[in-house]
């Protein structure tokens, strides 16, 4: 079973880009479970490639758009995003797929938005193919993504997390990919353990008092249905789950 990561490290920190609606300090009830299965459709598979962290943006976008705008909300191409955060990582042309940052990923989206989908559905084969976007100019809808970082380690990591989901905001977690991980089997929490494999970025999607449970890349066949459990006491520490961000976008955001 293929299992891929690609996350690299933001060389500078450009990835914040608060845009004024969101507010930490709100009062928000925050129950203690909450169970969000109903609004996965579909589990995607980023196969051998290394664009995890375009996974987990689009997903925490829809995540972010079902909740706030419509259920029908429609998430960003993967392979857009990923080739667009290439070009800002100055990787132009593209030789080979080395992964990308989230910083990156966050400046693809302010820079030219996003395509639907269903405009550019994904394909692997096509990863490292400069696709001619101009093709699809009528299609590109100009979002703005207002990204917000979380605090580093500590409980309150943990809350904040729980807090921005509650919220209706996307969740994005950065990871230290382990050997356990890639092995991972329903119904049991990742420990953390194993060798680090890479850098891998999921979207987090909800979560109860012992878990936060995540949305992975790597197909409906991995873990629970694509699913797999975090455990809180890794979310503290901040060793194994680095940088987690809260994402909002604001449709239709003319730039």
């Amino acid at each position: 079973m293929i299992r891929s990561w690609g996350l690299l490290p933001d060389s500078e920190p450009r990835a914040a880009r608060p845009l004024g609606w969101f507010r930490s300090s709100d009062a928000v009830d925050l129950p203690a479970s909450l169970d969000r299965r109903d609004l996965i459709d579909d589990i995607r598979d980023q196969a051998w490639t290394s664009a995890c962290a375009a996974f987990a943006l689009s997903r925490a976008i829809e995540l972010h758009g079902k909740l706030r705008y419509s259920r029908t909300f429609e998430p960003p191409s993967e392979i857009h995003l990923y080739q667009g955060a290439r070009a800002s990582d100055g990787d132009q042309p593209l030789v080979s797929d080395n992964g990308t940052s989230f910083g990156a990923i966050a400046d693809a989206v302010h820079t030219v938005g996003y395509i639907p989908a269903h405009l550019a559905p994904w394909d692997p084969n096509k990863i490292n193919e400069r696709l001619d976007w101009g093709v699809f100019a009528s299609g590109i809808d100009q979002h703005s993504i207002s990204t917000h970082p979380i605090a580093t380690t500590g409980k309150q990591r943990c809350v904040e997390i729980v807090s921005s989901l509650v919220r209706g905001c996307g969740v994005y977690l950065a990871l230290q990919a382990t050997q356990s991980l890639c092995d991972l089997r329903a119904g049991l929490p990742w420990d953390g353990a194993g060798e680090v494999m890479g850098g891998h970025a999921v979207c987090a999607l909800d979560y109860d008092a012992n878990n936060l449970r995540c949305i992975g890349s790597w197909g409906p066949n991995y873990c629970d249905e694509g699913l797999f459990l975090v455990p809180w006491r890794l979310v503290e520490q901040g060793i194994s789950v680095k940088t987690p961000w809260a994402i909002e976008c604001a449709p239709n955001y003319s730039l």
